[in-house]
């Protein structure tokens, strides 16, 4: 009994229903990265960079320690997938068409923001 009362406390109940969605939600993800899909969304570029009616065109090079695919439409490259031999896949997007590349990993969790500390001045 004291076990059934402890969760169905309110704040049990939250917690429980906050690590199904969790869960949901990393099962998913695992989902679209086991069949090669990049985890980001489309809304990461810019919709005018995006006709329907074309197809890109995927340049694919071949390294002695990685893969690179190059993904381009209309000769302009929007979005670069690196491939390590031993390692996770991670791109390089152009989100608005300047040409600056931005950098996503497609394995959710693994977004690492390193510190950047002022450890000496002068």
């Amino acid at each position: 009994m004291r076990l059934i009362k402890a969760i169905t406390t309110p704040a049990s109940i939250s917690s429980l229903l906050a690590l199904i969605v969790f869960s949901v939600t990393a099962a998913i993800a695992g989902a679209a990265e086991k069949n090669g899909a990049p985890v980001f969304s489309s809304e990461d570029v810019d919709p005018a960079l995006i006709d329907e009616n074309l197809e890109p065109e995927i340049k694919i090079q071949q390294f002695d320690n990685r893969e690179v695919q190059e993904y381009s439409i209309n000769n302009h490259v929007y979005m670069i997938k690196i491939t390590p031999k031993n390692g996770f896949p991670y791109y390089l997007v152009d989100p608005n068409g300047t040409g600056e590349m931005e950098y996503k990993r497609d394995t959710v969790g693994l977004e690492v923001n390193p510190p950047q500390w002022t450890l000496f001045r002068w």
